[in-house]
């Protein structure tokens, strides 16, 4: 997340406040010809209050340093309390959209370049596809 974190602020301060408690319990009884054991786990989250349910990363689309396109992407923020965990989680298709954002934005530079250089755009084809 180095570098991404961009508009979510302070969120690794936030989730290294955060602070699990796992305390188990357990009992026994014995009677004739039968035994049981019961247990009982309890979880608790002190400091989740402040985490975002939401979070937005900037990152880069393509992982070729020469064609720099950052987009958003947002995620959601669960929080696992039993197994002292965090997980994000993309918003549906919201990678998709930073994709199809990233291949406009590259069309669009394309475009520019031919038109500032004084090329003959009839030379050049940009091909961008699209399911149907």
């Amino acid at each position: 997340m180095s570098g991404c974190l961009g508009s979510s602020g302070d969120l690794l301060g936030i989730i290294r406040a955060v602070k699990f408690s796992i305390s188990q319990t357990g009992e026994q009884s014995r009677s004739q010809g039968k035994a049981s054991i019961g247990s009982q786990l309890e979880a608790q989250l002190t400091g989740a209050n402040a985490l975002p349910e939401i979070v937005s990363f900037s990152v880069p689309v393509f992982a070729n340093p020469l064609v720099p396109v950052v987009e958003t992407v947002t995620c959601t923020l669960d929080v696992d309390e039993m197994n002292a965990k965090f997980s994000l989680q993309p918003v549906p298709l919201d990678i998709d959209r930073a994709i199809a954002a990233a291949e406009i934005e590259v069309g669009v530079r394309i475009e520019n370049y031919i038109k500032s250089n004084k090329l003959d755009a009839a030379t050049f084809v940009v091909l961008a596809g699209r399911p149907e």
